[in-house]
């Protein structure tokens, strides 16, 4: 009895390739099955292959050395958060959203939030910590994503990634070249041998990895995913329902749009890859909840309705969606201020740095002659 080496499933006898995975199975990537491992703390869990191979690799840490204690999480607290002010601007001002409609932001995802951790004598790991302050997860990962409404993070340990629970337990072992979160139909896209595929919360393949890169699931079933340098969308059985034609693309999201590039200029398509927008624009992000997308042409920013009509002229040097609380983040003239959806500044442009309301709140950070407010 052989087992795939990539994914650890038991392979039928004479295969060529892996009916999980789909590798092209060669003597070099499969093998006889592990022995069995001892028990766990967990009785109802059993450590995978991988994990434990993962795990051996791992120095014990050595007596005598400095450890985090969490006193000296809260003195480095205020360093903490300005260094996250400072990338959360940057983030929230450049980032392109990649569905059609924006989502409201949240530092806290499932109670939960990513942070750095390190001692000095080796290079900060992510972990993550609570609304509290404490440290839920300890730093052991390279790279982490935000835990979503499964329960499930993608999280990337010694160059492989897996999924953990809200324990830092691994859920599904971190075998895979890269990942990203769950979305709907409770897939998760994930690369293994080169190509993106889909895997379903067990850890097995539901669509094969075939795809130069892939996107989450939306709530209309569809997922993007890039083929031969084009952009087209699947669905959850894997079967192109718009097939791939444009240069680049967002994923769908609430409004049933989304956003895609086609010569040279951004549009937006309907489900039925129809445009309701014709490309024209620089840039074009996600509809907020009143209605309107930011856009840049000209190197200006400005707000359309779902018709690509202008609500607000492009005037902006910088700008960002509309929040939950109906005022937009802009900046003229070099200052940071808000307005509201008929352009009107609600709150003066006189910010040095400022961020978008967040979600639920009331309050924007905002720096002001390198002082720092809400």
């Amino acid at each position: 009895m052989l087992v795939c080496r990539s994914c650890g499933i038991t392979l039928p006898e004479g295969a060529s390739f892996c009916p999980n995975c789909g590798l092209q199975l060669t003597a070099g990537n499969i093998s006889e099955p592990p022995k069995p491992l001892p028990p766990t703390r967990n009785a109802d869990m059993a450590v995978a292959p991988e994990t434990a191979l993962l795990l051996s690799e791992q120095k014990a840490p050595q007596k005598g050395k400095w450890r985090l204690h969490p006193a000296h999480l809260l003195l480095a607290l205020p360093f903490l958060l300005l260094i996250g002010f400072v990338i959360l601007i940057a983030v929230a001002l450049n980032a392109e959203p990649a569905v059609d409609l924006q989502e409201p932001r949240e530092l806290f995802h499932e109670g939960l939030v990513p942070v750095l951790v390190g001692d000095g004598s080796s290079e900060p790991l992510w972990g993550y910590m609570d609304s509290e302050g404490n440290q839920v997860i300890e730093g052991k990962f390279d790279q982490v994503l935000l835990f979503q409404s499964n329960g499930l993070a993608a999280v990337c340990q010694l160059g492989k990634w897996g999924f953990v629970n809200k324990s830092g337990e691994f859920v599904i072992p971190a075998v895979y070249e890269d990942a990203k979160n769950f979305g709907e139909c409770d897939y998760a896209p994930v690369k293994a041998n080169g190509s993106w595929g889909y895997i379903n919360e067990d850890g097995i393949f539901v669509i094969n990895p075939q795809f130069d890169s892939a996107e989450q699931f939306a709530e209309n079933g569809l997922a993007m995913v890039q083929i031969g340098g084009k952009y087209g969308y699947i669905n959850s059985k894997g079967i192109y329902v718009i097939p791939p034609q444009f240069d680049n693309a967002k994923s769908f999201g609430r409004s049933g749009f989304a956003a895609v590039l086609a010569f040279g200029k951004w549009g937006m398509i309907n489900e039925g890859g129809q445009y309701v927008i014709n490309p024209q624009f620089d840039t074009l992000y996600p509809f907020t909840e009143n209605g309107l997308a930011l856009i840049k042409k000209d190197n200006a920013y400005g707000y359309i309705d779902r018709t690509g009509i202008y609500v607000i002229s492009p005037v902006y040097e910088e700008a960002d969606s509309f929040g939950e609380n109906g005022l937009a983040l802009v900046k003229k003239n070099g200052k940071y201020g808000y307005v509201n959806k008929e352009g009107v500044l609600v709150i003066d442009a006189v910010y040095d740095m400022a961020l978008p309301f967040s979600k639920g709140s009331d309050l924007a950070a905002v720096c002001k002659d390198a002082k720092k407010g809400l």
